[in-house]
C-alpha cells in the first residue's frame, strides 16, 4: 500500500502539467507592420522613392501626425499649385513636394504646419528668368460662376446635387474628392450651361464611401481660374 501511495505522489506533477490548459494563440502569429505598409502606400501613390516615404513619414510623426497611411492622392489649390492630400491614423494634412522629393510645406485644416507653401506670385531667384506678364490689351478674367444650392452633408449610398450658375453655351467640369480620390462617376461628366446658364449634376455617393469631409469644384473647362469650391461631407448610413 506505502508503494502505491508513493507512485501516486511522484506522479501527480506530470498529472497536473498535462491538465494545465495551453494556449490558443499561434506561435507564428505576427502584427502588421504599420510603417512598412505606409511606406509602400505613399511610393504608390506619390510616386516616389521608398527612402523619400520613409522620411516623410519621419517628418509627420515630428508634427505629430502618426498612424497608418489610408489613402494619398493629387490635387490642386486654389493657386493651382500641386499637392498630395493624406490621410494618416483618423486625420488628414496636405503635402507639398519639392521637385527633389523632399517635402517644400506640410498643413492642416488651412494651418501651416511646416516649410512655406509655393504661391505663383513670389518673387525670382536671382539669375532666373523674369517673370511672364500678362496683355495689357487683355481682359481680366470674368469670373461667371455663381451657387445655386448643393448637398453639403449626405449619407453614404445617397444622392449628392450641386446646382450652379454660369456662362450660357461654356462648358464646365465638376471634380469630388473622397479619400481615394477624385470620383468617376458617369453622372459627373462635363456639362454645358443652358440657355439661362444653369447647371446641375445629380450622383449617387457609394455606400463604401469613409465617412468625412471632402471637397467638390466645378471649374470652367477652358479657364480653370474661373472655379468655385464647396464643402461636402459624408455621414455613415442611419442604418449602421
Amino acid at each position: 500500500m506505502k508503494r502505491l501511495i508513493l507512485s501516486l505522489i511522484l506522479l501527480l506533477p506530470l498529472v497536473l502539467v498535462a491538465c494545465k490548459p495551453q494556449s490558443t494563440l499561434p506561435d507564428d502569429a505576427v502584427e502588421p507592420d504599420v510603417h512598412a505598409i505606409s511606406v509602400e502606400r505613399l511610393c504608390e501613390a506619390m510616386d516616389m522613392d521608398q527612402t523619400h516615404a520613409a522620411a516623410l513619414l519621419d517628418l509627420l510623426a515630428q508634427i505629430d501626425f502618426e498612424g497608418e497611411v489610408l489613402f494619398a492622392y493629387h490635387a490642386t489649390d486654389d493657386n493651382d499649385e500641386a499637392y498630395y492630400h493624406i490621410w494618416i491614423g483618423e486625420r488628414t494634412v496636405d503635402v507639398y513636394m519639392k521637385e527633389d522629393g523632399t517635402v517644400a510645406a506640410v498643413q492642416s485644416g488651412g494651418i501651416l504646419l511646416y516649410g512655406t507653401v509655393p504661391h505663383p506670385s513670389e518673387p525670382p531667384a536671382k539669375g532666373d528668368d523674369p517673370p511672364f506678364e500678362d496683355d495689357p490689351n487683355e481682359p481680366p478674367v470674368t469670373l461667371t460662376l455663381t451657387l445655386e444650392s448643393h448637398t453639403a452633408s449626405v449619407e453614404a449610398g445617397c444622392d449628392g446635387r450641386v446646382s450652379v450658375f454660369g456662362q450660357a453655351g461654356v462648358e464646365y467640369k465638376i471634380k469630388v474628392y473622397y479619400a481615394s480620390g477624385v470620383s468617376t462617376a458617369k453622372a459627373l461628366s462635363p456639362k454645358v450651361a443652358a440657355e439661362d446658364g444653369s447647371l446641375v449634376w445629380e450622383w449617387t455617393v457609394s455606400s463604401r464611401t469613409k465617412p468625412g469631409t471632402y471637397k467638390i469644384i466645378v471649374v470652367r473647362a477652358d479657364d480653370e481660374r474661373d472655379m468655385i469650391t464647396l464643402p461636402f461631407e459624408v455621414t455613415a448610413p442611419s442604418g449602421d
